[in-house]
This record gives structure tokens, C-alpha cells and sequence, in this order.
């Protein structure tokens, strides 16, 4: 359920940023249930069997856009704060470090030369004052 609910995110980035953060915040609601190993799954959920019923063929084969990141991946870099105001609210640890490391890590490949400002924002400052 929750790698569904990421999916419909996915798909609602790519046209209305609003209707997909409140999937989001809907598939972060369900990820206390989840094992956070099959977030990572980018396949459709495959289908459970009803009553009997087999499905003819397998229809996750060729799918993607059902993991974490590709929900996380699909949100421009102005939407940042809210975004990462939805992923604050994830309850396992680990799950959350993960999420925010995809998140910090696409709107980092979206600025042309962050690592070398972001280098140069953490190297050491020479200080070249005199001390009286």
C-alpha cells in the first residue's frame, strides 16, 4: 500500500506539486507498517490474488516510479521546505535519514557547481589577522 501511494505521488509531481505532497504526507503515514528495505523497490506492487482469480501474465515487469526516491526525486528544488516538512514526519530513524539524504542530494544536482561551493563553504578560513 505505501509503495503505491509513493507512485501516485510520482506521477502527481509531474503535473501538480500540491496533490503530490499530500500523497506524500499519505504514503508517510503508512511507512510505520513498512519495512523500510522495500522502499527501495522501484517496481510496482505486484498484484495480490483474489478469490481464486490468477492473473494471465505479470504486469510489474517494465514498471518504475514506486520507491521512495522517485517520489522524493520528482519535487523541484523550490519546493524544498515543504517537502522536507512532509519527510520530518516519518517515524523510523532510518527510513527518515534516507529520505532526507535523497532529497538534500537532488536539489544538490540541480545547482550547477554545489559541491565545489559546498567545498569551499567547509574548508578552513585562513585568518590573516594581526594580533596586537
Amino acid at each position: 500500500m505505501t509503495r503505491t501511494a509513493l507512485g501516485i505521488a510520482a506521477t502527481y509531481g509531474r503535473f501538480d506539486t500540491q496533490e503530490a505532497l499530500d500523497s506524500l504526507l499519505y504514503a508517510v503515514k503508512l511507512m510505520r507498517k513498512t519495512p523500510p528495505a522495500s522502499l527501495n523497490n522501484d517496481k510496482a506492487p505486484t498484484l495480490k490474488r483474489i478469490g481464486g482469480i490468477t492473473p494471465i501474465s505479470e504486469f510489474t515487469n517494465d514498471t518504475a516510479g514506486f520507491s521512495l526516491q522517485a517520489a522524493v526525486a520528482i519535487f523541484p528544488p523550490d519546493q524544498f521546505e515543504q517537502v522536507l516538512g512532509v519527510l520530518n514526519d516519518m517515524t523510523p530513524q532510518e527510513t527518515r535519514g534516507m529520505a532526507l539524504l535523497m532529497l538534500c542530494d537532488n536539489v544538490l544536482k540541480t545547482m550547477p557547481n554545489a559541491t565545489k561551493k559546498l567545498s569551499q563553504a567547509l574548508s578552513p578560513v585562513a585568518v590573516t589577522k594581526s594580533v596586537p
